[in-house]
């Protein structure tokens, strides 16, 4: 017999924990809806190595990197690669 499961009011939908089970998804693993002609195909997206989402290691992530220095601005990272490139450009043609 097929899984049934009801949309919430607020549009949540519950996998059943067999299917879960079955598949081996976890909480805060990431569904991708996949659209076919008559309805959707859910799919889990990979996990990182670790096992956890790629979500869950970008905030992890951000709790250990803090960057405490001044600001710096989209030109002046700009200018940054520019300047990183043609220096890289110069020493290739043994400038």
């Amino acid at each position: 017999m097929n899984a049934v499961s009801k949309l919430s009011s607020k549009g949540q939908l519950v996998v059943p924990k067999e299917e879960r089970d079955r598949l081996g998804w976890q909480p805060s693993d990431r569904i991708e809806f996949v659209p076919i002609p008559d309805g959707i195909t859910l799919r889990a997206l990979p996990r990182t190595r670790s096992g956890h989402s790629a979500q869950d290691v970008s905030a992890r992530l951000r709790e250990l990197v803090r960057y405490d220095g001044p600001y710096v601005t989209d030109k002046e990272i700009s200018d940054a690669a520019a300047a990183a490139a043609a220096d890289r450009y110069l020493r290739s043609c043994g400038r």
